[in-house]
């Protein structure tokens, strides 16, 4: 009796059989390869010969944004200026410009850092590194006054070049902006002053070079008294006189100044006074520098002239020569006063006729006397009431329809030994060595010490 199998179990094995035999009916294998294969199967976007993912073709063989992919196997590359950062990507702005930061294949622009996605660029002023387009300079520093600024700006009167770090400089001497090694341009004295370069006072200037000009400085003490120097010890008083109507200060440096009553010239400064004073006369209330002397030892002011002794004992003159007061022989000065000679600037007195140098002066009001290196005395000017002192009465000049003498005459019986002299009105008075005092001239009032007659 033959056996029989299960019904049951016949069925299931058949269809085993049968599906197995669909499924291999070409002959190949229905098992599907795996992705990272290298090559492109089906339902693949790509295949890169791996299954990393952030390399533009992920794990699953799906293409990932911001890639684009292509052969077998396949090789993927970035999308630059898609606004997305992926591989080696340093950046990606979105665009393909340059001078943002993020150039046109992707990479930082020198001077730039990038963040973000899409990528965000800016500069770091300050850095040294110079960012085209963004930064007209970056010298490695924020500090203002050195041709760039803290915004990376480049100062007004400066240079910089495309460096990195930019090295700045002077834009032109001559442009009123003080930059780079110059220490000033025209106006431009970039803080600096007479005090702050070691002077005391005076005014600083720029020369055509950028370089600074201190002739205009002052420095107390230095022996010479400049324009506006505020210094006593280089420009204070030594000496003091008082005329008519002018006083004439001297100062330590041989100079003189003078002020006040100035129709004649008496003041020295060459001209007569710009103002009117008492009486509608001409006049200059603020002091005067008397031109052309500097080394002046002695000054005394009279009634319209003013005389000085200047070193070696030259003797000089100025003013009114009404009556020969000026004493250099001369009774054209080619400047009229009111109608009258004069000189606005001192003149030399002559002294041949009376050989010696002047040690000490005086005035009236129409005459001089001096005394010299030896104690002599000699008078010039006019002789009206024997003001000369020499015992002569017509000395072959007239000043006014008065005898006068317009060169110095030697004084009778003073051949010496006289120490001080004073002169007025119409007389003179000197003391000598042994304490006498000799005086001669007019006598109206009994002033040289004799009853009147």
């Amino acid at each position: 009796m033959t056996r029989q199998l299960p019904r049951v179990l016949v069925i299931p094995i058949l269809l085993v059989a049968v599906l197995g035999v669909l499924g291999c009916a070409d002959g190949k294998s229905s098992k599907a390869r795996p992705c990272g294969n290298g090559a492109l199967d089906p339902g693949e976007q790509c295949d890169d010969h791996n299954t990393l993912s952030d390399d533009g073709c992920d794990s699953s063989c799906a293409l990932e944004e911001g890639w684009t992919c292509e052969g077998t196997p396949t090789v993927c590359l970035p999308i630059c200026g898609d606004g997305r950062v992926v591989g080696l990507e340093p950046c990606d702005d979105g665009a393909l410009e340059p001078g943002d930061g993020c150039d046109a294949a992707c990479e930082v622009e020198h001077g730039w850092t990038c963040e973000a996605m899409p990528s965000v660029c800016q500069t770091t002023c300050g850095d040294g590194l110079l960012a085209a387009g963004a930064e007209a300079c970056d010298d490695g520093d924020k500090d203002g006054g050195d041709g760039c600024d803290a915004a990376c700006a480049v100062e007004a009167g400066w240079t910089c070049d495309e460096a990195s770090p930019s090295a700045c400089g002077a834009a032109a001497c001559g442009d009123d902006l003080g930059a780079g090694d110059e220490a000033c341009d025209g106006w431009d004295l970039r803080g600096a002053t007479c005090v702050s370069l070691g002077f005391d006072s005076g005014d600083l200037r720029c020369d055509d070079d950028c370089a600074f000009d201190t002739s205009g400085c002052q420095r107390c003490g230095d022996g010479r008294c400049d324009e506006g120097e505020p210094c006593a010890q280089d420009c204070g008083a030594t000496g003091l006189s008082v005329g008519f109507a002018h006083t004439c200060a001297l100062m330590v440096n041989g100079r003189a100044w003078c002020w006040g009553y100035n129709q004649m010239g008496q003041l020295g400064n060459g001209r007569v006074g710009a103002e009117a004073c008492f009486w509608g006369i001409l006049c200059d209330s603020t002091p005067q520098e008397v031109l052309g002397v500097d080394d002046l030892e002695l000054i005394h002011a009279g009634f319209t002239t003013t005389c000085g002794i200047s070193a070696g004992g030259v003797l000089k003159c100025w003013g009114s020569n009404q009556y020969g007061q000026l004493g250099d022989g001369r009774a054209d000065h080619g400047i009229s006063c009111e109608g009258i000679d004069c000189s606005l600037i001192p003149v030399n007195v002559d002294l041949l006729a009376v050989p010696t140098s002047a040690l000490s002066v005086t005035s009236g009001w129409y005459h001089s006397c001096l005394i010299g290196t030896l104690g002599q005395v000699a008078c010039w000017g006019s002789n009206e009431y024997g003001a000369l002192g020499d015992g002569v009465a017509n000395h072959g000049t007239t000043c006014e329809g008065v005898d006068c003498s317009r060169r110095p005459v030697a004084v009778s019986g003073l051949t010496g030994n006289v120490l001080a002299l004073a002169a007025s009105n119409q007389f003179t008075c000197a003391l000598r060595l042994d304490g006498t005092v000799w005086c001669w001239g007019g006598n109206a009032s009994g002033q040289i010490g004799r009853a009147h007659v």
